[in-house]
């Protein structure tokens, strides 16, 4: 499955046309520092741990029908790993750039 950067935008809340958006020359520069500043926002840890061991207990499930296996449930103390292995993803894989 290819996720292309419209589905990407998509998942993160943006409603953006395949195509993209027209913006005048004169807004540019707000609209490209706008996103910067929204893209520093984004931090694994400011998801809860609620939210994270949803997502981890779908994924179980999602693994374990694959396997044709039973669901083995994660615990509260699996979601530090499960959240290393996210932040894994959204580093190796989506390639955020982090700015300091």
């Amino acid at each position: 499955m290819i996720l292309s950067p419209h589905n990407i935008l998509h998942c993160l809340g943006f409603d953006i046309p395949e195509e993209g958006i027209e913006v005048s020359e004169d807004d540019a520069f707000l609209y490209i520092k706008l996103l910067a500043l929204l893209g520093e926002t984004i931090d694994i840890d400011s998801i809860s741990d609620e939210k994270m061991f949803e997502v981890h207990l779908a994924m179980s499930g999602l693994v374990a029908t694959r396997r044709g296996e039973e669901i083995t449930k994660p615990s509260k103390e699996s979601i530090p790993r499960f959240r290393a292995l996210c932040e894994v993803v959204i580093k190796d894989v989506l390639k955020l750039k982090q700015n300091t």
